[in-house]
């Protein structure tokens, strides 16, 4: 309650806080809490009270004579009128809008033209309707009406954007490696205290080792910057999760349904691509890519991805990976969107009765929002839709406050140049509304992404770079007591300079006692996993943060997180296994390629799946599905009943697109536009004075 304490005094309290120390460490005095806490209490207040929503104007429907409206329900009749034909309707008051408030130059109305306006557009006003209609829109009580007061009042007020400017001066700095040896000759505010710090380094390296220091370094410098220390972190951190065990929320959801859930899409989806191939041959389509997304996929649709009826805004936008488009089109069959007839046509929907390639809203105008292939164009496009949606509402043109862009990148995509300069030009723009998620798989279409390097740690660099916030989702549950568990760091170090092309082989070869050898024994840590046996250790390897469905939530909701309050993008670098749970080929090099399976691969991959089908009907099949089953337990089921209504609860079905009336406001350039290109040319005309000719004539 009482007043801030003046510039000075907090500069002294500041001052006696690094005076008073103790045991070689400094402490905060009492007067210099007390001003940070009503600081972080003020703060906490301001972005409480900027995020509630209240309209500018209730609406409500009323049948009062004419002449003797309130502005509510005038308002309402308005909106009512504009309602009917959105597109010609909105196009028509701009016009007549802009053709008054020019006239004088003025780019304002009076209240006799307002009344004008109403009248032209279908709502005439009577009487002291005039005035009344005309001091609600004149806000600043100017005597004049401008449009953007007009508009204003109409869309009611809207929370302020998460990120303001303030975060663009963030500090991001670090040495580059070749100023190492210049750090002597910076200033030392204190250089006896610097030298008592030192010496601590000096003695927990002699004591400890360089690993345990290198963390300890880490923790001390994420706890400086969570503390507000304006010190930019390493680029690259150690190769675990981070968000620890210890951190981790409960799960909001039924565990164990939306596994079964998940498992019917893996099979919907890997059925879909193969049984093409099978009925008519060279379809083509991608297996591995969406079964090792698929788990993440599941939680976002269960959790995270918002429709267009969720409030706040238009729902969030998706850019899948293109190539696991099967796992889109597998969930909306279980949904009901999809017949059974379309994914069977996977590859063939030029008759209307199949199902496109890839994302794009020209081939499936009601489903696809945006199109990702070929590579790079998703990421690419996901940072200009992030940017888009910025300016929308900070220039008041529409509330997305509630609006988030997801957008999923395989590993190989990264090469892209699109993909590098997306990244660039999101963390310059500090797009918090931004969320990508890299499946980092480690292979790209015939062979591995990075074979002899770490290719999650050099997405980390970077990322971090960029100016992202990172969220590393690397081992699953089994595998990470493991790391846990590491006193020194020096399992840690092994999985570090373990090379990505190793990791695949120990995948492809699901050999537990190949993976104690070379990673425990040959590194003197056998004893750390004495206790379980070969299958539980290849298990818990075959199982990464991708695959796991705690870890997975834990990743997107602090990403969710970000996007609310954060200052920049995030990304999730997900560790997958390519052709999860298909175990004849997953992990390994040729699995990209791979369009078919087998019947004995058919039957692993049920078993692993826990799909109900038998061994007879998979090798004999159905009428025209050669060999193999789509499964839909159907709408009354509990699976299919538990995914509508999370999807529900998040506003409506993802993909799905609805699109805009724009018949109304376009019209058809006259066919004479195009005679000059119909007689053709005697002359030879390059590419582009024929495309310059065109944009003439239009």
């Amino acid at each position: 309650t009482a007043a801030p304490p003046p510039v000075r005094a907090c500069r002294s309290a500041l001052v006696r806080g690094f005076r008073s120390k103790s045991a070689k460490m400094m402490r905060w005095t009492a007067p210099f809490k007390r001003l940070a806490q009503a600081g972080v209490e003020t703060a906490r207040t301001n972005r409480l009270g900027s995020r509630l929503y209240t309209p500018m104007i209730k609406f409500r429907a009323g049948s009062t004579a004419l002449g003797d409206r309130s502005a509510e329900e005038l308002l309402s009749q308005l909106r009512a009128v504009i309602g009917k034909d959105s597109s010609s309707s909105l196009l028509q008051l701009s016009n007549e809008w802009f053709g008054r408030a020019d006239k004088d130059r003025s780019m304002q109305l009076q209240a006799e033209e307002l009344s004008s306006l109403m009248a032209d557009v279908g709502l005439p006003l009577e009487g002291k309707e005039v005035q009344t209609f005309f001091e609600v829109f004149d806000i600043n009580k100017s005597g004049s009406v401008s449009y953007a007061e007009f508009t204003a009042t109409l869309r009611g007020e809207m929370p302020q954007f998460a990120a303001s400017l303030a975060f663009m001066n963030q500090y991001r700095g670090h040495y580059p490696s070749a100023m190492v040896s210049s750090g002597t000759d910076l200033a030392i505010f204190d250089k006896a205290e610097a030298e008592e710090w030192i010496e601590s380094l000096d003695a927990v390296i002699q004591h400890h080792g360089p690993t345990r220091t290198r963390f300890m370094l880490h923790e001390l410098m994420d706890e400086a910057v969570r503390k507000g220390v304006k010190v930019s972190p390493p680029i690259t951190t150690p190769m675990i999760n981070s968000i620890p065990t210890s951190a981790e929320p409960s799960y909001p959801g039924d565990l164990a349904m939306e596994r079964r859930v998940s498992n019917l899409v893996r099979w919907n989806a890997a059925v879909m691509v193969s049984d093409g191939n099978k009925r008519a041959m060279g379809v083509g389509g991608h297996i591995g890519t969406f079964a090792s997304i698929c788990d993440v996929w599941e939680v976002g649709m269960n959790h995270f991805f918002r429709g267009k009826a969720y409030g706040g805004g238009q729902g969030d936008q998706i850019y899948m990976q293109g190539h696991a488009s099967p796992g889109a089109y597998a969930r909306a069959y279980l949904e009901g969107r999809l017949s059974l007839e379309r994914i069977m046509n996977f590859r063939q929907e030029v008759g209307g009765k199949g199902v496109s390639s890839y994302p794009h809203p020209r081939l499936m105008p009601d489903f696809w929002e945006n199109p990702t292939v070929s590579m790079g164009i998703g990421p690419l496009c996901a940072v200009t839709q992030a940017r888009f949606f910025r300016y929308l509402h900070l220039r008041g043109m529409a509330d997305t406050s509630a609006c988030r862009v997801w957008c999923f990148i395989g590993d190989g995509e990264m090469d892209e140049p699109e993909s590098i300069y997306a990244i660039a030009r999101a963390g310059y723009e500090r797009l918090n509304n931004l969320i990508m998620i890299v499946n980092c798989n480690y292979q790209r279409l015939d062979g591995p992404v990075r074979g002899n390097s770490k290719v999650i740690q050099e997405f980390e660099g970077v990322f971090r770079g960029a100016g992202f916030d990172c969220i590393k989702l690397i081992w699953g549950s089994e595998w990470n007591k493991l790391v846990d568990k590491d006193p020194d760091g020096r399992f840690i170090e092994v999985l570090e300079r373990t090379p990505d092309g190793d990791c695949q082989r120990y995948a492809a070869k699901q050999d537990g006692a190949l993976l104690r050898k070379e990673m425990f024994d040959d590194n003197g840590l056998g004893d750390r996993v004495a206790h379980l046996t070969d299958a539980e250790l290849i298990s818990a390897y075959m199982q990464p943060g991708g695959h796991d469905h705690k870890k997975i939530y834990s990743a997107m909701l602090q990403a969710e997180k970000n996007a609310e309050s954060g200052g920049r993008p995030s990304v999730i670098l997900a560790k997958t296994l390519k052709g999860f749970s298909l175990a004849t080929f997953q992990g390994r090099n040729t699995v990209h390629q791979q369009k078919t399976m087998k019947d004995d691969e058919l039957m692993g991959f049920r078993t692993v799946l826990d799909i109900p089908l038998t061994d007879e009907q998979i090798k004999s099949g159905g009428e025209n599905q050669g060999g193999e089953f789509f499964r839909n337990p159907g709408p009354d089921s509990p699976e299919v009943k538990y995914m509508c209504e999370q999807r529900q609860k998040l506003g409506g079905f993802y993909p799905t697109r609805q699109p805009a009336k724009v018949s109304s406001i376009i019209e058809i350039p006259e066919t004479g536009t195009y005679t000059l290109f119909d007689k053709g040319n005697p002359k030879p005309m390059s590419t582009t004075m024929a495309f310059a000719g065109l944009l003439r004539k239009l």
